[in-house]
């Protein structure tokens, strides 16, 4: 009889990652694919997905039973033909499939094999707040960079740019963080903001970000305060959750996304505001791969396996 295993899939924007993990969580296979975002080109991304997931299943077909696929896709929730492609990954490898959207997997790297409650924040060029408490799951935040995405990486951008327009109309005298962001911008002006934005795409704004945070290390007051701005906004979102949920005082909270791992006042801020309203919560301060994320919830939700944990 073969041993099993679980192939687990994180598909986002990037890159596709399958993993084939043992009930016991030890990974015995990996590879990586290209994007797996369902929101963009899609057909590419449904391909990419299946051949990455093809490269793990024919690693570990001779000596493991593949007991389901877990995955979790970034743009799966819009995603129109669920049951088809649920399906047609069924009959192609021959098991059981789940799929999530791929900010799911990062709230199980929270919560691991046995915790019942957690609070997850996202913040890289976008940001959202997921809480689960016994089962039950709450999303705050994540409307995307038109209707919201406070506390990421792109609003910080476009906080900064709104300010440095406010201060033009104002008849203000430019000041360090304006001269120095128009410098890193190649524009001379301020009135040139309207054409750059226009013309360059959401994650092209949000990289200038990185310069914001450069200047707040050197000291620029400005940049200082828009950051713990970003910081505050997020812990707004989780604390939404801990409240509506009614979770218990020492609850987990993770981070995941360059943003807010990287830029360090947006992180001190962040834990400050939390330790206010919730002075015993326990912060995890390092997550697992999202991919692990889908073996614990794999084994957590669907699976009853010799072995798990």
């Amino acid at each position: 009889m073969k041993n099993k295993c679980i192939i687990c899939v994180d598909g986002g924007g990037t890159k596709t990652e399958a993993v084939a993990f043992t009930p016991s969580g030890e990974a015995i296979s990996r590879h990586i694919g290209g994007s797996g975002n369902f929101s963009f080109e899609k057909e590419q991304a449904i391909e990419n997905v299946i051949n990455t997931i093809q490269a793990v299943f024919n690693e570990v077909k001779e000596l493991y039973h593949c007991e389901m696929i877990q995955m979790g896709i970034s743009g799966y929730g819009a995603f129109q033909e669920k049951s088809a492609y649920i399906e047609q990954v069924k009959l192609r490898f021959n098991t059981d499939v789940k799929i999530v959207d791929d900010a799911r997997l990062a709230l199980y790297t929270v919560l691991k094999e046995t915790y019942n409650e957690g609070i997850l924040v996202l913040s890289g060029t976008g940001s959202a707040c997921y809480g689960y408490c016994d089962g039950n799951t709450l999303l705050v935040g994540g409307w995307g960079y038109l209707l919201g995405d406070e506390g990421s990486s792109y609003d910080l951008v476009m906080r900064t740019f709104k300010l440095m327009i406010e201060d033009e109309e104002n008849g203000l005298a430019l000041n360090g963080l304006t001269i120095n962001m128009l410098k890193h911008l190649d524009l001379n002006h301020v009135t040139e903001l309207k054409k750059y934005v226009y013309k360059k795409t959401k994650s092209e704004i949000a990289s200038n970000a990185k310069f914001i945070n450069d200047c707040a290390l050197l000291g620029d007051e400005r940049a200082i305060t828009l950051l713990k701005q970003s910081g505050i906004d997020l812990a707004r979102q989780a604390i939404k959750i801990y409240e509506r949920m009614k979770l218990s005082s020492h609850v987990r909270i993770g981070c995941q996304g360059s943003f807010i791992l990287n830029a360090k006042y947006v992180n001190v801020s962040f834990k400050e505001v939390i330790k206010k309203v919730i002075p015993h919560a326990c912060f995890v301060e390092t997550l697992d791969r999202p991919v692990k994320g889908a073996y614990y919830l794999a084994i957590r939700e669907h699976l009853k396996i010799d072995g798990g944990r």
